[in-house]
C-alpha cells in the first residue's frame, strides 16, 4: 500500500534528498520520495510492516534532522507575500503566544549578547527565549551579538529576568547588556515611534546560502537600501526579515530580490 507522511520543519532540498536516500535503506520499503518544499514523504510497503517502518523513519529523521517532526497529519500553513510557506516552528510560536498579539506593538527591547560560541547555540537559545510566556518576535543575531524581542511594557521587567535566567541556565557565561527599548504606542509623536507605527515586518525564506558569512554580507547590503530598517538574514533558519513603510514596500522588495540574485545566484 502507498502511504504519505509529513516532515514538518524540513528546511532545504539537500536535507530532503539526504533523508530520502536514508529512508530507502529501510527493509521492506519501496518507491520512496521526499518532496520539498511540500515536506512530504511518499512510500510503499505492506500494511503489516507499516508501523515498524514508521518507527524506523522517525529514528532516522531524529538522527539526521533533529528539529524535523514526522507526522501523518498535515498542518495548516500560512503563505507569506512571496508565495512560500513559512517555517512550522514560526507558527508554533505564533500559536503559543496568540493571546498576546495585542502586546506585540507595545515595546521592543534591545540587548547586546556577548559570549555565544556558535550559530547553533544562538539558534537554540532563540527558540528557547521565544517560548517564554508574554514574549514575541524574538530576533537573536549571532554575528551582530544582538537580541531583540517585543513584550508588553508593564511586563518587561519580569520578562527580562526570565530571559536572563534562561540564558544563565542554557549558556552560563554569556553576558546580556540592556540597550534600552522603543515604544509602539500610537499616541507617541517621537520620530522613531512614528516609523514603527507605520512600518511592517516582512519575512521570506532564503535558501541555499552557503555560509554565515554570505548571510552577513547580504544582510549588510540590504540594510543599506534606502527605506529598509532592521534587516536580518539568518543562515541557520534560512530566513530574511526586514521592516519598511508600506508605501515603500514594492520598490524595496524589488531591490532586495535583485540584490540577492546578483550576490547569490543560486
Amino acid at each position: 500500500m502507498e502511504y504519505l507522511v509529513y516532515l514538518h520543519g524540513l528546511d532545504c532540498p539537500n536535507c530532503a534528498k539526504k533523508l530520502e536516500n536514508k529512508y530507502k535503506e529501510i527493509e521492506g520499503i519501496a518507491d520512496v520520495e521526499v518532496k520539498h518544499p511540500e515536506n512530504t514523504l511518499h512510500f510503499v510497503c505492506d500494511e503489516e510492516n507499516k508501523e515498524e517502518i514508521l518507527k524506523r523513519i522517525k529514528i532516522i529523521t531524529k538522527e539526521l534532522e533533529e528539529d524535523v517532526v514526522v507526522s501523518e497529519k498535515a498542518e495548516t500553513q500560512d503563505t507569506c507575500s512571496c508565495g512560500c510557506h513559512e517555517h512550522h516552528e514560526h507558527h508554533e510560536h505564533h500559536e503559543h503566544h496568540e493571546h498576546h498579539n495585542h502586546h506585540h506593538e507595545d515595546a521592543t527591547y534591545k540587548f547586546r549578547i556577548k559570549g555565544l560560541d556558535c550559530a547553533n547555540c544562538a539558534a537554540k537559545l532563540e527558540r528557547k527565549i521565544a517560548e517564554i510566556e508574554g514574549i514575541s518576535n524574538v530576533r537573536l543575531n549571532f554575528m551582530q551579538e544582538s537580541l531583540e524581542y517585543d513584550c508588553e511594557h508593564d511586563e518587561a521587567k519580569g520578562i527580562e529576568e526570565k530571559v536572563r535566567a534562561l540564558i544563565k541556565q542554557e549558556e552560563d557565561g554569556v553576558e546580556l547588556i540592556n540597550k534600552g527599548h522603543s515604544h509602539h504606542h500610537e499616541h507617541e509623536h517621537h520620530e522613531e515611534n512614528i516609523y514603527q507605527k507605520t512600518s511592517k515586518t516582512h519575512q521570506y525564506r532564503i535558501e541555499c546560502l552557503d555560509c554565515e558569512n554570505c548571510a552577513k554580507r547580504i544582510e549588510d547590503k540590504i540594510q543599506k537600501i534606502n527605506g529598509v530598517e532592521n534587516a536580518q538574514v539568518s543562515y541557520i533558519h534560512s530566513k530574511l526579515l526586514f521592516d519598511c513603510k508600506e508605501e515603500d514596500f514594492e520598490v524595496i522588495k524589488k531591490e532586495i530580490f535583485d540584490l540577492v540574485a546578483k550576490e547569490e545566484p543560486e
